[in-house]
């Protein structure tokens, strides 16, 4: 309802009561998994469009749409700084407000236009919300917000804007394992951020494209750009900075060079703490677990789970929550701890299959033990549909137990035989 009153600058109990009216003449349904939401058809909302233009003309409806961009990006800011917070319990309401409020964001950079004068507003709003995207998943609704977004602030001549999207839409087909679309984007911004001449920009440029060659197997090069990202970037702590430390240790990591690596993700987890960046805090101190398992010091290696599985939890990310459990499976493996690394092995599964535990009720009943992912036939791969190539030119789609595999295949024979009994029950 906030929502609705924004665009009609009535106030909630007038909206409240329109609402009423619009379901008892059942021109107004309700729509989302728990039936909370409420839509029009579409050849209501197209017949509704044409009648406020025409009644109220197209300045009101101008300031209608400039009302709604307020609120939109009012909510967006707010939530998204929430989702930093310290408290988990605010971070998960940040969350949870977002994944209710997420569609009408993405529609409202969309239909914002340059004659509203809601193109600033508009770019604005989609850079809020990348947080969300990522952490999320919402691989869609960031293209389809950003796409809106990047011709808005090429038509306003904001190349600082321009690149910041870009980097973003090349981020997300990276992600989507997009490795074309990537270097076509990250190749425009690069170049845009080199012409302004803005050493944050260039950097974050660096970093993008320093991910995109380390995904793609060319660990020198990607060592190359990540190394000129932190230089670009340091002289204050900022999430780029964190990310750039990150992603260079792990780098490193892939290239035994285990002490340069360490102290890269070190200082990452310690930028991202002070930023109060929960995400970039449980990816450094996960690859910082990898690393330190990798050199067989293993109880430092248990030692980082505890906090970077609490980072990924308080800001929702299951894929990270996986990654913590296979790393720590792999740990107890090494050390012939079959029983907890099965459980972990399986935690991690589950995890990504999207089965979550639903109360605490639950985990009450079951133990404290997680409940069983789908079985694999017996003496079979339990990630096979993770190596299966899919799409167009057999590229593979972003499998979500993808995150399994590395410490799946590192394990040894035994270790997967025993892997696979504990998926199999």
């Amino acid at each position: 309802m906030p929502c609705v009153a924004a665009l009609t600058g009535l106030g909630e109990d007038d909206v409240e009561d329109a609402h009423d009216e619009l379901l008892d003449a059942y021109l107004a349904e309700p729509s989302g998994p728990d039936g909370d939401r409420f839509h029009l058809h579409d050849l209501l909302r197209r017949f509704a469009r044409e009648q406020a233009r025409d009644e109220d003309g197209e300045q009101e409806c101008a300031r209608a749409m400039a009302r709604l961009r307020a609120w939109a990006v009012a909510l967006a800011t707010d939530n998204i700084q929430a989702l930093h917070s310290p408290d988990t319990a605010e971070a998960g309401r940040a969350r949870r407000q977002l994944d209710a409020e997420g569609t009408v964001l993405v529609t409202v950079v969309e239909q914002s236009t340059p004659q509203s004068g809601g193109a600033a507003d508009a770019v604005a709003l989609a850079l809020c919300l990348e947080p969300w995207f990522e952490a999320g998943s919402h691989y869609e609704a960031w293209r389809r917000a950003y796409e809106s977004a990047l011709n808005h602030a090429l038509a306003s001549g904001d190349e600082a804007c321009a690149v910041r999207l870009l980097l973003g839409l090349g981020d997300r087909s990276r992600l989507l394992r997009d490795h074309a679309g990537a270097e076509h984007r990250l190749a425009d911004a690069l170049q845009r951020a080199q012409n302004l001449g803005q050493p944050q920009l260039v950097g974050q440029a660096h970093f993008q494209s320093g991910m995109l060659l380390r995904e793609r197997g060319r660990y020198n090069e990607a060592i190359s750009h990540l190394s000129l990202a932190v230089d670009a970037l340091t002289g204050e702590d900022s999430h780029a900075l964190a990310q750039s430390h990150n992603n260079l240790g792990h780098t490193l990591r892939r290239l035994k060079r285990y002490e340069e690596a360490a102290a890269h993700l070190r200082q990452a987890a310690a930028i991202a703490a002070r930023l109060g960046d929960r995400t970039v805090t449980g990816w450094a101190t996960a690859n910082l677990l990898a690393t330190l398992r990798a050199q067989n010091r293993l109880s430092e290696a248990q030692a980082c789970y505890e906090p970077g599985l609490a980072a990924f939890e308080a800001v929702g990310h299951r894929l990270g929550q996986a990654w913590m459990h296979c790393h720590l499976g792999a740990v107890h493996a090494q050390q012939q701890e079959w029983p907890q690394a099965v459980d972990l092995f399986t935690l991690a599964v589950v995890q990504c299959s999207g089965r979550r535990l639903r109360s605490e009720r639950r985990v009450r009943r079951t133990g404290g033990r997680p409940p069983r992912a789908k079985r694999p036939g017996p003496g079979r791969d339990p990630f096979c549909a993770s190596r299966r190539p899919s799409g167009a030119g057999g590229r593979r789609a972003p499998p979500r137990t993808c995150f399994a595999l590395p410490a799946y295949d590192a394990s040894g024979p035994r270790q997967r035989r025993h892997t696979r009994s504990g998926l199999q029950g």
